[in-house]
């Protein structure tokens, strides 16, 4: 079996490459080795493959969606039923299909099997033949078929999908790992335990002459100043025997050349490297979402041979940009730079962790891919982190990276966060992560969006149990330092590139993509996790993930300053229809820890996220209003926290909250859009906060009873590369309406800068009792809005924000087209929280929601994509049926 190369040909190459995936397969299950072709033992209990068990399969796919596809398992997303379906990748699974092939005209040309990828291992066999067998879902493989395939009759291609191999899930220890099956299938507090398998990548016949190109590699070279810019070009070629070949490069870009250039060869037998440097007339720059541009060059590479004929030829994509990472203000001497520059404009990485696109991310998944992203992109997100539980993500998902200008922070294979945090030294698990990352490196490393390589999340030792290198210091307690008994003195300590491990990763990106930055690990630096003991001493930390309370997570993020803060979050609760949609009726109250739905759909975040909406709130007693206190503490504290991080530019570099979308449903999640991609609270507070000229408010509490005064300081944002000056008005207002304080002034921002505008302060005298409303408005000089900030603040100091279940109705106006929703309030009090929904098979894009509206205000929300209907509502705000 020999390795393919690295990317396959892209449209335009059918005539040398007949695609075998669809739904023209079939599969079934079987005992573990019970049908293999490698031992020989390939009849068993499936007789001639006669089983009645067959059923359609779909690659790329996985054969749990199929059973589903099928009636063989229960939709597993509802209730309970994934447990029913955890037999599923305990058992083999056999995909067989069948083709015909005519023979090629060239009699020397060979006829290649290949294989995108097959989750997890499996043999292969062609017309009763055994081929060969594979281990890894990341990388491609293929066969030489020729002397094996019947041409011009039918050929039967049989596939045995192993059993997933025996790993560990979030409880489990690291050090144990030993292979790179994605981990967070087997069991995580975001998703269930169902373990995919299958070909979830495509299937090939391809037609190989003298050549093939194997490898395109374009490295980019840009002066921002001109702009001028290059691409140097490596070009690998791999020659079945000694033969005259032209490589022929073209950049193009939508549709039009730009530039082209012919490399002449003598290629020997096996494999050849050619170079080339491509200079690039008017250079159209590739910037982050809301910087630029994102302009994605083509470069094709044709292999012609002596005469002319075409032998291959494939393409790349190319963002013509320069990206450096330097060094956060103030940072100490041993700190890694954290900051990132784009194109000489220094980018606040703005953003989200990004965990699977679902549990089971065999098939496709595009309009899901394209959905999330576009939610992304329309939140002002900069950074995705490609967590390393999860994928080393589809060539689609870079693909929609490119076009949107989203950067993207890859990590390899590993991720820990319990029992015990460090990845296995043996010699043998090093060289299958070093085989992986040989192949994975070439296959994203052309797209401009990847920006950064990462060994993994949360790789880390007790410090005296384990030291950074590996080596084990306490060998009776090692394997144990994640328990609450704290085995070791000291706290989670992350690696470095010391550790062996790593440094073999780290080896491989310095060799194949040398231009791009390394992490070893997430957190990186002296200590793994966000602490008020750390202060100064923080570089990319992790942690908290939950709204803290109304006064402990003001406290701690206005103190805390990390140079980047890679994974934090705050818990919420899905939306009332979204739980409707998987929890029978019986389990949708109460939701806690004695619920047992709600306990699998959301572990421990179910157990807490009550008692935390009820610090708020005061007493829940049912689930509308749990779903409202408890997507309200997920948005105020997600909000706060992002705002902090921005105040402190360029001390912190990036923000990155836990996480974008959940793969499978929870009642309660950290994540900002639901499995229905449906966005929360959250989400929309988030692309507020994100916005690139923002206004803020930074307060100590939201609960001031007892306090002499209220105290909030205004404060400006610019992530541009340009100044701004505009009006900024901030009122203090009761939920009654009334204006307890209201200041405008004239504002002006540096480019790329924090600001501090403005104070309010309010003796406790002249507040009014209860909810009281904290909001700004920032105008442009046209006096267009550019951004708003409000805050529900308090005069209580036990469940602050009790008041508002008990507020006057609001009245809101609402007139509805398919591209705009406008919302007035005619009334004379406040609108707080007013949410607009649609329903869950509907999907549409708004321009803002989750609002507060003071009396006399009206706003216009833009309306992208088909909806049917919408439901307004809101804490004081009845709902209403729009449509």
């Amino acid at each position: 079996m020999k390795k393919p190369s690295a990317q396959k040909a892209v449209t335009g190459s059918e005539w040398k490459e007949i695609c075998l995936s669809g739904s023209d397969w079939r599969v079934t299950h079987c005992l573990p080795s019970e049908y293999n072709p490698a031992s020989g033992i390939n009849v068993g209990a499936l007789g001639e493959l006669q089983t009645p068990e067959w059923i359609p399969a779909v690659v790329p796919g996985d054969v749990q969606s199929d059973a589903i596809d099928a009636g063989l398992i229960p939709d597993p997303n509802y209730g309970l039923n994934s447990r029913a379906c955890e037999w599923t990748y305990q058992r083999d699974w056999v995909y067989v299909r069948t083709f015909s092939v005519e023979k090629p005209a060239d009699p020397m040309e060979r006829v290649i099997l290949r294989f995108d990828g097959v989750d997890y291992a499996c043999h292969v066999s062609l017309n009763g033949q055994w081929l060969g067998y594979h281990e890894s879902a990341w990388t491609p493989f293929e066969f030489d078929i020729t002397d094996r395939v019947k041409f011009g009759g039918r050929n039967m291609l049989v596939v045995t999908v192993q059993h997933a191999p025996d790993e560990q899930c979030q409880w489990g220890r690291t050090s144990l790992v030993r292979t790179l099956k994605a981990r967070f299938a087997y069991g995580w507090d975001w998703c269930t335990r169902l373990v995919p398998l299958g070909i979830w990548k495509d299937v090939w016949l391809v037609f190989r002459g003298a050549a093939h190109v194997a490898d395109v590699f374009a490295r980019p070279v840009v002066d921002p100043a001109g702009p001028t810019a290059s691409v140097e070009v490596e070009v690998t070629v791999w020659a079945e025997r000694p033969v005259d070949a032209r490589a022929r490069l073209e950049l193009s870009l939508d549709g039009g050349k730009v530039v082209s250039h012919d490399l002449d060869a003598s290629l020997q037998a096996g494999k050849n490297g050619l170079k080339a440097r491509l200079e690039v007339p008017d250079p159209q720059l590739w910037w982050p979402n809301g910087f630029g541009e994102q302009p994605v060059y083509r470069l094709a590479c044709t292999l012609l041979d002596a005469k002319g004929g075409r032998l291959d030829e494939t393409a790349v994509p190319v963002g013509l940009r320069k990206l450096e990472w330097v060094r956060n203000d103030g940072a100490p001497d041993d700190a890694l730079p954290y900051c990132a520059k784009v194109n000489g404009v220094r980018v606040f990485l703005k953003g989200w962790n990004w965990a699977p696109i679902r549990q089971l991310y065999g098939r496709r998944h595009l309009e899901a891919y394209r959905r999330r992203l576009e939610l992304a992109r329309e939140a002002h997100c900069v950074l995705l982190r490609v967590w390393g539980g999860g994928l080393v993500e589809r060539p689609e998902f870079y693909d929609l990276c490119d076009q949107f200008g989203i950067l993207v922070w890859q990590e390899t294979f590993m991720s820990s966060c319990c029992i015990d945090n460090h990845p296995s030294t043996d010699p043998r698990y090093i060289q299958l992560l070093k085989n992986e990352a040989e192949q994975v490196i070439p296959q994203c490393r052309n797209h401009p969006s990847l920006a950064i390589w990462c060994g993994g999340n949360e790789l880390c030792v007790r410090g005296d149990v384990v030291d950074r290198q590996g080596n084990v210091l306490r060998p009776e307690v090692a394997g144990w330092e994640g328990y609450k008994t704290n085995v070791g003195g000291l706290p989670w300590l992350p690696l470095t590139s010391e550790h062996p491990t790593l440094a073999a990763i780290k080896e491989c990106v310095n060799r194949l993509d040398p231009d791009r930055h390394w992490l070893p690990a997430s957190g990186s630096g002296p200590w793994e996790n966000a602490s008020f003991d750390y202060v100064g001493e923080m570089h990319d930390v992790h942690g908290g993930w939950m709204n803290m309370g109304p006064v402990e997570h003001y406290r701690f993020f206005n103190t805390v300053d990390m140079m980047l803060h890679a994974e934090y979050g705050c818990d919420g609760s899905a939306s009332v229809r979204a739980i409707e949609a998987f929890v029978p009726e019986s389990h949708r109250w109460p939701m806690d820890k004695t619920n047992t739905v709600a306990w699998h759909h959301g572990r421990m975040w179910t157990a807490s996220n009550t008692w935390r909406a009820e610090e708020l709130f005061g007493k829940v007693d049912d689930l509308a209003t749990y779903v409202r206190a408890s997507q309200y503490g997920q948005a105020e504290g997600l909000r706060y926290a992002m705002e902090s991080h921005r105040r402190r530019k360029w001390r912190c570099s990036g923000a990155m909250p836990w996480h974008f979308a959940e793969p499978w449903p929870n009642v309660c999640d950290t994540c900002s859009v639901d499995y229905y991609l449906q966005p929360k609270p959250a989400y929309f507070a988030l692309a507020r906060a994100n916005r690139p000229v923002h206004v803020s408010a930074k307060y100590e509490t939201i609960a001031w009873g007892g306090r002499a005064e209220f105290a909030a300081e205004i404060w400006g944002h610019n992530a541009l590369p340009k100044a701004f000056e505009g009006t900024v008005t901030t009122k203090v207002l009761s939920a009654a309406g009334d204006v307890v304080f209201e200041n405008t002034k004239p504002v002006a921002i540096k480019p790329e800068s924090p600001a501090h505008w403005d104070s309010v302060v309010v003796p406790a005298a002249k507040l009014p009792q209860g909810v009281f409303m904290l909001y700004s408005v920032l105008t442009d000089g046209s006096g267009v809005e550019v951004s708003h900030h409000w805050s529900a603040h308090s005069t209580g100091e036990k469940y602050p924000l009790a008041p508002m279940r008990e507020l006057a109705a609001a009245e809101v106006k609402v007139e509805a087209s398919p591209e705009r929703i406008t919302l007035a309030n005619t009334g004379k009090v406040v609108a707080f929280g007013v949410w607009l929904e649609v329903p869950l098979d509907e999907y549409v894009l708004l321009s803002d929601n989750w609002l507060c509206l003071v009396p006399g205000e009206t706003r216009r929300i833009a309306v992208r994509g088909q909806w049917s209907r919408m439901t307004l509502s809101g804490w004081n705000v009845a709902e209403t049926v729009v449509g």
